[in-house]
């Protein structure tokens, strides 16, 4: 019965690390599938005269967009008579349990979208254009961040596992 109960405590330590490991790495894939709704609403925005209700519905039905639960949100929850800011800004909140983006990205995505819907076409294509680098600098340094640290959180589970196991022998 004791040596069940450390293999769980050495299990649970180890899939603690395997958990914050996976999480940086989640971070990176969400932001890039951010980039790539920028790049689609920037060329929707070009080719197409879609209203941005339209564009994030395209998106939702996306497929790749699924782990960016903001466009979820607001293509479900959507009013007309509200303004597109405060809808976009109510999606993102209640998005951010279930996404692993960072305050800053969240920021970010809602400083895009004040922009977005506000000027002519060459100005929301300006829009577009600044943050995809924003968010590409944001994915370079997420990438950086996985490949110091993913690692070193499933060695620290590991390690953590096997010391509380040693600790209770």
């Amino acid at each position: 019965m004791k040596l069940i109960g450390l293999a769980a405590i050495f299990m649970c330590m180890t899939m603690t690390g395997i958990t914050f490991g996976n999480r940086l790495r989640e971070r990176a894939s969400q932001l890039q599938s951010v980039i790539k709704l920028l790049y689609e609403i920037e060329t929707m925005i070009s080719y197409q005269a879609l209203c941005i209700y339209e564009i994030f519905k395209i998106a939702f039905e996306n497929k790749n967009y699924e782990k960016l639960k903001f466009i979820e949100y607001f293509v479900l929850n959507y009013n007309k008579n509200e303004p597109f800011f405060m809808a976009f800004s109510n999606a993102a909140e209640k998005s951010i349990p279930e996404m692993v983006l960072k305050s800053e990205d969240i920021k970010q995505l809602l400083a895009f979208a004040t922009g977005l819907g506000t000027t002519d076409v060459d100005g929301q294509i300006k829009n577009c254009k600044f943050y995809i680098k924003l968010f590409e600098e944001s994915l370079c340094s997420a990438n950086k961040i996985v490949s110091q640290k993913q690692k070193l959180y499933y060695s620290l589970g590991i390690f953590a596992g096997l010391f509380a196991t040693v600790l209770f022998i």
